[in-house]
């Protein structure tokens, strides 16, 4: 069972928000372990989101003929 699309992208877009934080906040500080590992995170979270997102084609189904309606009253 996959996560639905939307839920994917909410992920994503909380992440990149708090890893732009994050970023701003670590080269400001001058803590560039902090900034290293944002971008490790952001690059595996990012991964991450298109393996899910890829979904496989399901396979068409063959729609089925319409069933001809029985006369109750033969000809």
């Amino acid at each position: 069972m996959r996560p639905n699309r939307a839920v994917i992208m909410l992920v994503v877009v909380v992440f990149t928000i708090a890893a732009i934080f994050l970023l701003y906040e670590g080269i400001t500080s001058g803590n560039y372990l902090i900034v290293a590992l944002v971008v490790v995170a952001y690059v595996f979270v990012l991964m991450l989101e298109a393996r899910l997102s890829l979904r496989p084609a399901e396979p068409a189904k063959k729609a089925k003929p319409a069933k001809k309606p029985r006369d109750s009253h033969p000809r």
